[in-house]
């Protein structure tokens, strides 16, 4: 121990140290306190980690409120069915004089929300998913949740496909009736564990029942990110399918994203978050910007103009002359 302490003080005190060695010396008892003044200030100002949301927590969180958005994505009414392109060309999106990036993009990744999101993973799993699924919940515990398990894997294999046979068959005015009469019951209850069966919902309630079980197992997570190759690497669809429902925008309020609450230089439930691009989210506060549904490529262009004259200004005529009257240059002499 006296060896450790006698050759720390030798290096850090010590007066025998010639050329880089003492430059080495000199820069690791200079970073040390940068060091830990870093630490310190990384722990006391950083944003709380918040933990990604998934479709398994969406539906095991928010049952109902699952059903209910995957009955909106089969009827169509809400959500990414009018987001407009990549996905649609139901939206105009925002544009700048004639820059329309989103019109110019054209429909790079196609969405068709009631096929997508649950008729497509349906058929994907049929009675082979829905019995895969089983072994998420092997580990139950209590005897309720496994009768309600199997009560479900009972013949829902055949009714499954039944439902699915009687969606695809069906025109789109019949889909668009049972979606109604499905929407406006469960609305109305609030609860679907309360929702008796009806003949006026057709497919729909067998349809959103198999798609929740799908999701509390975890497995609709992995059907919507493999759809277009084996690699669960893209998750645009669980991502827009998520957005769709009433408990994400609850957390985001919950971490204070929401609203008038949240902003370009916000993060969630930090404080002064990212302070850095207030150069950017100053310009959403002011009129007409604020107000204006082309706010994004207004303000890009706007960061992109200042960008580009701090970058090219020398080579602009006159304007490196501008600087001269600046104040600081006055102190050009002085230095």
């Amino acid at each position: 121990m006296s060896r450790l302490k006698s050759s720390l003080r030798k290096i850090f005190v010590g007066d025998d140290l010639h050329g880089p060695a003492k430059l080495y010396r000199g820069t690791v008892v200079a970073l040390i306190p940068i060091l830990a003044i870093a630490i310190l200030c990384a722990g006391f100002f950083k944003a709380p980690e918040s933990g990604q949301r998934s479709l398994q927590d969406w539906a095991n969180a928010a049952p109902t409120d699952f059903v209910l958005t995957a009955a909106f994505e089969l009827a169509n009414q809400k959500g990414k069915g009018s987001n407009g392109p990549p996905y649609n060309l139901l939206d105009r999106g925002q544009s700048l004089g004639p820059i329309d990036p989103q019109a110019h993009t054209d429909l790079g990744i196609p969405i068709d929300p009631g096929n997508d999101f649950v008729i497509s993973p349906l058929q994907v799993s049929q009675t082979q998913g829905v019995y895969a699924a089983i072994g998420n919940f092997r580990g139950l515990s209590t005897d309720a949740q496994i009768r309600l398990i199997e009560g479900f894997v009972k013949g829902q294999g055949k009714a499954i496909d039944g439902a699915l046979g009687k969606w695809t068959s069906a025109t789109s005015s019949q889909q668009a009736a049972w979606t109604t009469s499905y929407i406006n019951a469960l609305g109305g209850k609030n609860n679907r564990e309360t929702l008796e069966d009806d003949p006026s919902y057709g497919p729909v309630k067998t349809l959103t029942d198999a798609l929740l079980f799908l999701a509390q197992a975890g497995t609709l997570d992995g059907l919507l990110t493999t759809q277009q190759g084996p690699y669960p690497s893209d998750f645009t669809k669980p991502a827009l399918f998520l957005g769709d429902g009433k408990w994400i925008a609850e957390e985001a309020h919950s971490a204070f994203l929401d609203g008038d609450r949240m902003a370009v230089a916000s993060g969630t439930n930090s404080f002064p978050g990212q302070f850095w691009l207030t150069p950017y989210a100053f310009w959403y506060s002011v009129k007409p910007f604020s107000t204006s549904r082309n706010a994004d490529i207004e303000v890009f262009a706007i960061l992109l103009i200042i960008c580009l004259l701090t970058m090219y200004h020398p080579k602009i005529p006159g304007l490196p002359k501008l600087v001269r009257f600046l104040p600081f240059q006055s102190l050009r002499g002085k230095t």
